[in-house]
């Protein structure tokens, strides 16, 4: 299912799991708004690694993408779960600290 423009043909889930991943990983900082990234990594390994089976059928698909989704989506989800449990822990303490 890939489209052929001017005679070469392109990834779309390749492309999609980029951006989905430099989006997860540009908002995996950001407290609450890091669950929404945690969703995007996902998406972008999901989708990375039908680019990348795309590409590997089909060789004139671009693959660069899928790998860039993949890795930035990883990063993003790790970060992402990282600072949620971060602050789980900061605030289990302060309600222990307070009680």
């Amino acid at each position: 299912m890939s489209e052929v423009i001017d005679g070469r043909s392109g990834n779309s889930a390749g492309v999609a799991a980029g951006i989905s991943g430099i989006v997860a990983l540009a908002l995996s900082w950001i407290p609450f708004l890091d669950y929404l990234s945690l969703v995007l990594g996902a998406l972008a390994i999901t989708l990375g690694i039908l680019g990348v089976r795309r590409a590997n059928a089909n060789p004139g698909a671009g693959k660069a993408m899928a790998i860039v989704g993949i890795a930035c989506g990883v990063a993003g989800f790790a970060i992402a779960a990282i600072v949620l449990l971060l602050i789980y822990t900061l605030v289990q303490s302060t309600n222990v600290a307070a009680a």
